[in-house]
């Protein structure tokens, strides 16, 4: 995982503009996703669907990202064949280029990372954070993802 020392900002600061929300949905529907999703998916992520439904834009003015809305979750899971090439894994987003921003569900406690979309394949995945708000101040200080493909953690 890296090691920035930046100031860690809120998840309202860093999903505020240049980043785009979509329309928050009720608490009913995340506290269904949290009962589908394992217990070990950081709180802080479902958080986000307070303020709103996934979005897209640069995270607290730094790098771009995507986060899927509730409903985009499953089908694009099913769709990039997740459970087949990167089982333990679960996609919730990507940078808008090659990277797929995953939790790993393998380990005793999850981690959130990035994992190639081509390629894909739990040996290939990258942990960054260990929460959903660390996770997202990694992104608004910058990544450099090829450097972190190319290390790697599982090797």
């Amino acid at each position: 995982m890296t090691a920035k020392s930046e100031k860690r900002r809120t998840l309202e600061d860093l999903l505020a503009e240049p980043f785009v929300l979509r329309a928050s949905v009720e608490s009913s529907v995340v506290r269904a996703l949290q009962a589908q999703l394992p217990p070990i998916i950081p709180a802080d992520y479902f958080e986000m669907f307070r303020l709103g439904n996934g979005g897209a834009g640069d995270v607290g003015g730094g790098d771009y990202a995507e986060f899927w809305s509730i409903d985009e979750l499953e089908s694009n899971n099913q769709e990039y064949e997740v459970f087949q090439y990167a089982p333990g894994l679960i996609l919730f987003g990507s940078s808008g280029g090659g990277e797929a921003f995953a939790f790993d569900t393998t380990q005793k406690g999850v981690t959130i990372g990035i994992v190639p979309f081509i390629g894909m394949c739990v040996e290939e995945y990258c942990p960054i954070a260990e929460t959903f708000l660390a996770f997202l101040n990694e992104v608004a200080a910058g990544l450099n993802y090829d450097e972190i493909l190319a290390v790697g953690s599982r090797q």
